[in-house]
């Protein structure tokens, strides 16, 4: 049987961010779990990929999703009223805000009442060309920031920038931007820094971000409209 997620259902706080981080088995017997909490057009989506590990990786993702959300809901995952955005995002009805994203093997979700919300997760793989990837990606002050940092360290900071920015953007509806350079998380990069106000050159952003503790090898970050979130996460 796949892992249960390890929160209690229900009882979301107004001022709450729920977060899980899960790494689903994809065993014959997990897969036919999730494909049966799953909704028949989402199964009929599934069936389409050829790719065996690509597929076995979309019913775990939309599974656990449906999982976590029916205990928040309070109904079974496959009556979850589960859509998908313009911008590919999930989303339900209701005054819940969600997110998820995948590093795989690892699978974070998150939700929150009546907030926009956003959340991004990466592996902290090796980075050849990590110069090039901040003159392109970063802001300034972010780019001096690292430039003060050993390699290693460099490319961990330009994880959690990167993984700011995706939340940013998911928070907001919208994909990649052509200006990437206008987000400025280099705050987040403080020491004991777990929550910052979001940073855009673009009028009209009033956003926090806040950093979400993972094991080694990760970084994840959650974007939220508003300020004084709690965040409780759970690693299923």
């Amino acid at each position: 049987m796949p892992k249960a997620v390890s929160f209690e259902p229900g009882g979301l706080a107004t001022d709450e961010l729920r977060v899980v981080l899960a790494a689903p088995a994809l065993d014959e017997s997990s897969l036919a779990h999730w494909h049966g909490v799953m909704s028949q057009p989402e199964n009929m989506r599934a069936t389409r990929s050829t790719d065996p590990l690509k597929k076995s990786l979309l019913i775990a993702r939309r599974g656990l999703l449906r999982t976590f959300l029916g205990g928040l809901l309070g109904c079974a995952p496959r009556d979850v009223p589960l859509g998908v955005t313009a911008a590919g995002q999930p989303i339900v009805t209701g005054g819940l805000g969600i997110s998820m994203a995948a590093a795989p093997p690892w699978i974070v979700m998150a939700a929150a009442r009546n907030m926009q919300i956003g959340i991004d997760i990466a592996t902290t793989d090796p980075l050849p060309d990590l110069a090039a990837l901040c003159e392109h990606w970063l802001h300034p002050r972010e780019r001096k920031f690292l430039a003060t940092l050993s390699a290693s360290q460099a490319a961990q900071a330009f994880y959690v920038l990167w993984t700011a920015r995706e939340a940013y953007l998911k928070a907001l509806g919208i994909g990649l931007i052509d200006d990437m350079t206008t987000i400025d998380a280099s705050a987040l990069l403080e020491a004991g820094v777990l929550a910052s106000p979001v940073v855009d050159n673009r009028p009209g952003r009033h956003f926090w971000w806040y950093s979400l503790k993972t094991p080694g090898g990760l970084v994840a970050t959650a974007a939220v409209s508003r300020s004084g979130v709690r965040v409780n996460m759970a690693i299923a």
